[in-house]
């Protein structure tokens, strides 16, 4: 059913998907920039809350994020599903605080 943007599909007539596929590393890259000025613009608006001592640790921060995102986040929606289907997808909003603080603890424990 998913193809490329703008293919038509064969089973639904008429049917054009809409959804770009992600090739290579550039979606990943852009989101790791993406994240990198989000921490920059915290650590400079809420300084007592987030401290980004520059550009370099915004970025490592930044890359230690979207690995957590892509590989450990994707484990613990499947494992914490029924939990997550009970409260509606509430608990969703745990998770990925628990993630933020595993990349804060990892960013803090390399400096």
């Amino acid at each position: 059913m998913y193809g490329e943007e703008g293919k038509v599909c064969p089973l639904h007539k008429g049917y054009t998907s809409r959804i770009p596929l992600r090739k290579g590393p550039m979606p990943f890259l852009v989101r790791m920039g993406a994240n990198a000025i989000a921490i920059l613009l915290i650590g400079y608006f809420l300084p007592q809350v987030v401290s980004a001592d520059g550009v370099m640790a915004a970025l490592a921060a930044a890359f230690v994020l979207g690995l957590v995102n892509a590989v450990v986040r994707p484990l613990f929606v499947l494992l914490t599903l029924p939990i997550t289907v009970v409260t509606l997808g509430v608990f969703l909003l745990v998770i990925n605080g628990l993630l933020l603080w595993l990349v804060a603890a990892s960013s803090r424990d390399s400096t």
